[in-house]
């Protein structure tokens, strides 16, 4: 089976340094927030020139950190439609949320100037909004955290995303650009009025076990063993987002003359080709026959988040309706050997 993933690939590829990793952690005594959660905290801020960076256990919970560390609870926050549900659902646990439709990739699109309390914008797929345009739509007080989960590595401009907005998360798990055993995630910010709040705040409230309570908070202290993963695999990360592109360039090529639409990056944005994602109306029979050849596939993504979580549920928002029924997530991973990926084509091209 071709899958859109391998972790036994992955392991193979960094086993000695991973190997002798997991013994120091396990020697050292040390497995909570120890060495290898704060040598990648120093990676993060060095790739984005962020002047901190705090581990935490989930891309979830970096999500929930930022809104409890930036004092967003009961307030007013703008939402993409279409991701996901991680990208949301922390913001509506807590707050009033305003759905805003997307663009023909994927991607938040804010039709006029907003006032919200905070505004959410998702890197989906690796790509990033134009945030310079982004910037020009909202008010001076509006607190923007940046969902960068799938973004790690693409540029906006020549800079690296995570270097835009109040806070900017990152996620870590299989599938994610920086894969790990599990999840995990990141915050980065520069505001020095945030680096207690973010602390105390992914400790439950606390900045030690005989500090007082001084926040709302959840537990998301790191781990050492995820920590050491990731430490070693951002030493990849240039390596890996070249094989994922020259796989992406391959497929746009065979399937030039198909009837279909890629989601593609803008001018602005160098992806980082976290997935390939193509759109057709009958997704579903493709699902299938690639699956009955052997090619597992992956439907990006399903919700429309204003049923849900929305207060008007007649909003229309039909570019999320179109890229939920039409989506398809292909093989792209950069462990496929030439092979592979020549087979994903020259099968998808047959079922045309």
């Amino acid at each position: 089976m071709i899958d859109i993933k391998s972790s036994a690939r992955l392991y193979n590829e960094t086993k000695g340094e991973l190997d002798y990793a997991i013994n120091d952690v396990y020697t050292s005594g040390t497995v909570m927030d120890g060495k290898y959660c704060q040598l990648v905290e120093e990676k993060l801020k060095k790739l984005t020139g962020r002047k901190y960076a705090k581990l935490v256990s989930s891309g979830t919970a970096s999500l929930m950190v930022s809104l409890l560390a930036n004092n967003l609870k009961n307030k007013t926050i703008a939402c993409t439609n279409y991701s996901y549900v991680a990208s949301v659902n922390q913001a509506a646990l807590i707050n009033n949320v305003d759905f805003f439709d997307v663009d023909k990739n994927g991607l938040i699109n804010i039709p006029h100037n907003i006032s919200h309390d905070a505004v959410i914008p998702v890197s989906l797929y690796g790509n990033t909004i134009d945030y310079d345009n982004f910037f020009t739509k909202i008010t001076n007080n509006t607190k923007v955290i940046v969902d960068c989960a799938q973004s790690l590595g693409t540029k906006y401009k020549g800079k690296y995303d995570g270097a835009y907005g109040d806070t900017a998360i990152f996620s870590f798990s299989q599938t994610k650009p920086i894969p790990c055993a599990g999840t995990h995630g990141a915050i980065v910010w520069d505001d020095d009025n945030l680096t207690e709040q973010i602390k105390l705040t992914s400790n439950n409230g606390k900045l030690g076990r005989d500090t007082p309570i001084a926040n709302f908070g959840i537990n998301a202290v790191p781990y050492e063993i995820q920590a050491c993963q990731i430490y070693i695999n951002l030493d990849y990360l240039n390596k890996w987002q070249h094989k994922r592109k020259q796989i992406s360039k391959y497929y746009i090529d065979q399937f030039k003359n198909l009837p279909l639409k890629f989601i593609e990056s803008n001018d602005y944005c160098e992806s980082n080709h976290h997935k390939f994602i193509i759109i057709l109306d009958n997704k579903n029979a493709l699902h299938n026959f690639l699956k009955n050849n052997n090619i597992n596939t992956a439907k990006h993504y399903t919700d429309n988040f204003n049923d849900f979580f929305g207060k008007d549920k007649n909003k229309k928002m039909p570019n999320t309706e179109y890229l939920c029924n039409s989506t398809l997530g292909l093989p792209n991973h950069q462990w496929l050997t030439d092979a592979e990926v020549e087979t994903v084509a020259e099968t998808l091209k047959k079922f045309f």
